[in-house]
């Protein structure tokens, strides 16, 4: 079972309808991040210098993750934003290194979050409020017109940063299905393949010529 994701500032926006106020809900979310009771993933940039030596496309966050934050950093939960710097040994150097750690576009586990903090109200539970829309350039037609190069774009993400890479085309269809809150509302299994299908054959053959 695919797991849902909603993003940090709509977390605190729930949790808020919980307490009495915004940053009560961000201490409490803060507290089940760093004891590993809700997942996050984020984009993930490790800076050394300045200069971005790693990069982790929607890498889970652990709880080491914001246990640092919490330690040597801070977040911008309306920005979905976090910060934190830490010192890591790297072995071909012989030396270690301070580096710094920003966090993109962090989402939590719906499912881990609604089991803390159960939804006061049934509009809450729309997957329609917790994902971003299917990409469109506009609506027509039966099948609608839809934005192929948001979801080529987003399918090459995935391919190349995916934690894990998709290993099938069906993996790939279904994880971009998860980025915009499941088949409702968007494209037909049909025409997917028709469209990403050529790119994740494209990429395998490539991956192939490599070896």
């Amino acid at each position: 079972m695919s797991e849902n994701w909603v993003s940090i500032d709509r977390a605190v926006a729930h949790v808020t309808e919980h307490t009495v106020a915004a940053h009560i809900a961000e201490s409490h979310l803060y507290n089940a991040l760093t004891s590993a009771r809700i997942f996050a993933r984020g984009d993930i940039s490790i800076l050394r210098g300045g200069v971005q030596v790693e990069s982790h496309i929607r890498e889970i966050m652990h709880e080491k993750y914001w246990l640092t934050i919490k330690e040597t950093g801070s977040v911008d939960w309306a920005s979905n934003f976090a910060m934190c710097r830490w010192s890591r040994w790297v072995h071909k150097d012989n030396r270690s290194y301070l580096e710094k750690v920003e966090v993109r576009s962090i989402e939590v586990s719906a499912r881990q979050l609604y089991e803390l903090w159960p939804p006061l109200k049934p509009s809450n539970v729309d997957a329609g409020n917790l994902f971003p829309p299917h990409p469109k350039k506009g609506i027509g037609g039966v099948q609608g017109n839809y934005d192929w190069l948001e979801y080529l774009t987003e399918a090459a993400l995935i391919m190349r940063f995916g934690n894990p890479r998709p290993n099938t085309q069906a993996e790939l269809i279904n994880a971009l299905l998860d980025k915009y809150g499941g088949p409702e509302g968007g494209p037909s299994p049909s025409q997917m393949k028709a469209r990403i299908g050529p790119l994740f054959n494209r990429w395998k053959e490539k991956e192939a010529d490599e070896f």
